[in-house]
């Protein structure tokens, strides 16, 4: 007899009839499927009830649930990181094209941070509407850099490459689509909400800066494209080398 037929047979609660043992010498395999079914389906609406249905990834309970996780679980020695991120544009994506191309804008970013994104450990959530959060874990300074630094280093490399893919569309490079991404490392004492606050006004920071840089060369936010002079050509040569750019952001600053 297997094993686990053998561990079936005393450890499978079934019910024979009235007044007899509800563990039975003989496995009541209909039983056994019953209980595989009802924790297969257990497992299955976890998931659901975890994952964003539009990006299948993470939602905002998920990413509560495993910041506070993760926090938990800091030492001296280990340190987490919060990205967040906002699709700059998304408005204007659906007001000109439609929910289902703003839904498809929204995908692109959810597959480009796991495709391009090799550190495993860490997570992706999408909280709602246009914001995209990350869960960095133990990010670590080395090289001599602080750990702020290498986690900004992290950020800035995907924001560039997340641009540089969003405006290989044509369409969503007209309509000023991107990223802008913020950047918080735990500190001691740290709560979801505080850290999450953190990133978000980093993010807000990092946002005002690109559409600062981006209006200096001619590009005007706003809900409908205005553009002073023609620099979009040149605006579009500068994107495509952004991919391959480690050191430059997309609205200009260093990366150390």
């Amino acid at each position: 007899m297997r094993r686990h037929e053998a561990e079936l047979q005393h450890v499978v609660p079934v019910q024979i009839g009235d007044g007899q043992s509800p563990y039975a010498h003989t496995p009541d395999y209909r039983t056994v499927a019953e209980l595989a079914l009802a924790r297969g389906l257990a497992q299955k609406y976890y998931l659901e009830a975890r994952t964003d249905e539009l990006t299948n990834i993470g939602n905002r309970r998920a990413f509560n649930e495993d910041l506070q996780d993760a926090l938990e679980g800091v030492t001296e020695t280990t340190n987490i990181a919060v990205l967040y991120l906002d699709v700059d544009g998304l408005k204007r994506v659906n007001d000109a094209d439609g929910h289902d191309e703003g839904d498809r804008l929204l995908k692109m970013v959810a597959s480009s941070f796991r495709s391009g994104h090799d550190r495993q450990e860490d997570t992706w959530y999408r909280l709602g509407g246009d914001e995209v959060v990350a869960i960095f874990q133990n990010v670590r300074s080395r090289g001599g850099q602080t750990v702020e630094t290498v986690a900004r280093g992290m950020a800035n490399r995907l924001e560039n490459r997340m641009n540089a893919e969003i405006g290989e569309e044509d369409r969503w490079f007209d309509l000023h689509a991107g990223v802008s991404i913020g950047v918080a490392v735990n500190e001691p004492g740290d709560i979801v909400d505080t850290l999450l606050a953190r990133a978000e006004a980093d993010m807000e920071t990092n946002k005002g800066a690109r559409r600062k840089y981006l209006e200096e060369r001619g590009i005007v936010f706003g809900d409908s494209r205005a553009i002073v002079g023609d620099p979009l050509l040149d605006a579009r040569r500068t994107r495509k080398q952004w991919a391959d750019s480690a050191i430059i952001d997309d609205y200009g600053t260093v990366v150390e």
